[in-house]
């Protein structure tokens, strides 16, 4: 048996990161809150387009719209996935 130790200078230096499971995590959250809103929307859209809708219904979608674009943005924080600042979920 044989062991070849090879030394690269100009090799990049690999990031590992702090909590390797962070990105996984943010992830998945990141995917039930899109179903989560998603359902939603689609539910009070259904409303509105059978014409049984009302101001509050009107109102709803348009917060869980917010939610769904402030979800949007999720990934472009500086400390995703190790330190994310999620949305606050409507009523």
């Amino acid at each position: 048996m044989v062991t070849l130790h090879i030394v690269i200078a100009d090799a990049p230096q690999i990031e590992v990161p702090s909590n390797p499971g962070a990105g996984a995590k943010a992830s998945a959250e990141l995917t039930r809150l899109r179903s989560v809103a998603g359902e939603v929307i689609q539910s009070a859209e259904d409303l509105i387009d059978i014409g049984e809708s009302n101001p509050d219904i009107e109102r709803q979608i348009l917060e869980w719209k917010r939610f769904r674009v402030a979800l949007s943005r999720i990934e472009s924080q500086s400390g995703y996935p190790d330190s994310v600042e999620w949305a606050d979920m409507p009523d």
